[in-house]
């Protein structure tokens, strides 16, 4: 399954609500709960009616919230951040999201609509509240832990990070980033991202 990678499809992504949820015994969890829901409620984008492409846009809004963009991309970068111009640290930021809206919610609601899903309680942990969601697929014979870390910004809580099976998905952005811009420099990751996002384009024409 294509999990880690920050080039290729990714079945598992940052996960949030809309702000403005009561607070709850347990915000985070209640969170991830009812943003699956909204997750397996997202369409696929080829053939849709106006009400339901209307539906899909409030739901993509409400994950572009989830995320604290600024906060990923920039921990993201931060190895060789360095070694990339302000204008390059922007451009890899308005890509990257692009990325993330053009190919991975669908790909992530797609997933989570054939799971099985067993939320615990979050624990705190050293960059934020951790809940961990077991995944079940039986029909891929796939099983794994996915843990959504989730930070206070402002008074609404957004994922900072996502762990599977205990590895950091930004820590492995962060190794990908590093080996391509000390191989090919910002021209190489940004060959790399737009090599990413024709294979989005093309596979959403087919």
């Amino acid at each position: 399954m294509p999990i880690r990678a920050l080039l290729r499809p990714l079945s598992i992504v940052f996960l949030l609500v809309t702000p403005g949820l009561a607070a709850a015994q347990d915000a985070p969890r209640e969170r991830a709960e009812k943003l699956l829901a909204s997750f397996r409620e997202l369409k696929p984008g080829k053939g849709l009616a106006p009400a339901e492409q209307a539906a899909n846009t409030r739901i993509v809004e409400s994950l572009d919230a989830a995320f604290d963009f600024d906060g990923l991309t920039d921990a993201i970068l931060a190895p060789r951040a360095e070694k990339l111009t302000p204008a390059d640290r922007k451009r890899f930021k308005d890509e990257f999201h692009g990325l993330i809206r053009a190919g991975t919610f669908v790909d992530t609601s797609a997933f989570f609509k054939k799971a099985t899903l067993g939320f615990k309680p979050s624990v705190p942990g050293p960059t934020g509240a951790l809940v961990t969601i077991h995944v079940a697929v039986p029909a891929d014979d796939t099983e794994l832990d996915v843990g959504l870390v989730w930070r206070d910004q402002a008074g609404t809580l957004k994922v900072v990070d996502v762990l599977v099976d205990g590895d950091s998905l930004v820590k492995d952005y962060q190794n990908q980033v590093a080996r391509i811009v000390d191989r090919d420099g910002a021209a190489g990751l940004f060959a790399k991202l737009a090599e990413r996002r024709a294979q989005i384009d093309r596979a959403q024409i087919k």
